[in-house]
């Protein structure tokens, strides 16, 4: 009987984590401090995070070193001539990813696109 508890939790634990990470899934738009347009496209295969942004110039930029656990994401990006380690929280259809750049702390607030049929 105990066998049979632990293995409805655990597999309750384990559609619960996978379900978050199945979340991230998509392109995620905002702006950075209020001002400038971001956009986001994310894949999550477990707890591994790929993706893509674009840099100031509009040149694509992989993410690197991606990853899910949970509602929280980190992953690290190359701009302006440096990796920059994002941090961030998914909150529903809301993403906050946070960043420093150059000694400035940058926040951001993604929402998740919703795709047109």
């Amino acid at each position: 009987m105990l066998k049979k508890v632990f293995a409805t939790v655990a597999l309750f634990f384990t559609m619960t984590i996978v379900s978050f990470a199945q979340d991230i899934n998509g392109k995620w738009t905002g702006k950075i401090m209020d001002q400038y347009d971001i956009a986001y496209v994310f894949k999550a295969e477990g707890e591994v995070l790929t993706g893509t942004t674009s840099d100031p110039q509009g040149n694509e930029v992989k993410i690197k070193d991606g990853k899910v656990k949970g509602t929280d994401i980190e992953f690290v990006i190359y701009i302006m001539e440096q990796d920059n380690k994002v941090t961030g929280k998914l909150e529903g259809e809301t993403l906050k990813l946070k960043m420093n750049i150059m000694g400035n702390d940058v926040e951001m607030v993604l929402k998740k696109e919703i795709a047109k049929n």
